[in-house]
Parts: C-alpha cells; sequence; structure tokens
C-alpha cells in the first residue's frame, strides 16, 4: 500500500493519535488522585488504546509491504 493512498494514511495517522491520546490519559492521572483511581484509569483507558494503536499500525505496516 502506498503512503500517499488515502486509507495508508488514514491508518498511519489514526494509529499515532491513538498513541498521543493513550499517553495523554496515561499523564493526566496522578498518585494524588488516589492509587486504585489512577491504576485502573492507566489500566482500562490508556492501555487498551496503546494495543488498538499498535495493531493498527502493524495493519498499515504490513499492507505497505505488499
Amino acid at each position: 500500500m502506498d503512503i500517499s493512498r488515502p486509507i495508508g494514511f488514514l491508518l498511519i495517522m489514526g494509529g499515532l493519535l491513538g498513541m498521543y491520546v493513550g499517553s495523554s490519559i496515561w499523564n493526566s492521572v496522578s498518585p494524588d488522585d488516589g492509587e486504585f483511581v489512577m491504576v485502573s484509569v492507566r489500566l482500562l483507558f490508556a492501555v487498551p488504546i496503546w494495543i488498538a494503536s499498535m495493531v493498527v499500525l502493524g495493519i498499515a505496516a504490513r499492507a505497505a509491504k505488499r
């Protein structure tokens, strides 16, 4: 898949945006909010967004090899 094709561009940009959003969520909570809140927000929101972003970037990388 060529990067100039719209779907390839959207996959890559979506994956990078997901990584940014996951990092923002990870950094938005602190121990001052409470240990349980910090851990649960990070595990329920930031980590799944990162995993989904890596899957999307992996799909884009596999498609780019073709």
